[in-house]
């Protein structure tokens, strides 16, 4: 049976579990130069908020 390959210079994502999943999404919004703003903000705040609960507990 015939096999074919094709070389690739990129970023791969498993997208088929979920944190690839998100990952890739986010790669792709921060790629693209209307949503890297606002994406890159949101993800701050994760982590801000993240810090804070980590804090408090």
């Amino acid at each position: 049976q015939a096999f074919f390959a094709q070389p690739f210079n990129g970023r791969m994502f498993d997208c088929g579990s979920k944190e690839g999943f998100i990952q890739a999404n986010v790669a792709f919004a921060l790629a693209r130069d209307d949503m890297k703003g606002p994406i890159f903000e949101m993800l701050q705040e994760f982590v801000r908020l993240h810090e804070r609960r980590v804090e408090a507990a």
